[in-house]
């Protein structure tokens, strides 16, 4: 059983965007990804804000958005 996390929609709370990996970021703030079993110390769950938006079956419409290192499922006008 995996243990990758969701973020929620932004409208009901449903698990909606699974994690698109893992990894780190360096000093730069560029991503280094890990592979997805590895749970270094440094590792933590990533999401990347260049992918898609996705529909939830409630119908909301959502982004990643990523601020200050942290992500956020993000509402966008119906389609």
């Amino acid at each position: 059983m995996s243990d990758r996390p969701f973020l929620g929609c932004p409208e009901c709370g449903e698990p909606l965007i699974p994690a698109h990996g893992r990894g780190r970021s360096n000093v730069d703030c560029e991503p280094i990804e890990h592979r997805d079993e590895c749970r270094c110390r440094w590792c933590e769950w990533i999401w990347y804000d260049d992918r898609p938006p996705v529909t939830c079956a409630c119908g909301a419409v959502a982004k990643v958005y990523i601020d200050d290192h942290a992500a956020y499922a993000k509402g966008l006008p119906y389609v």
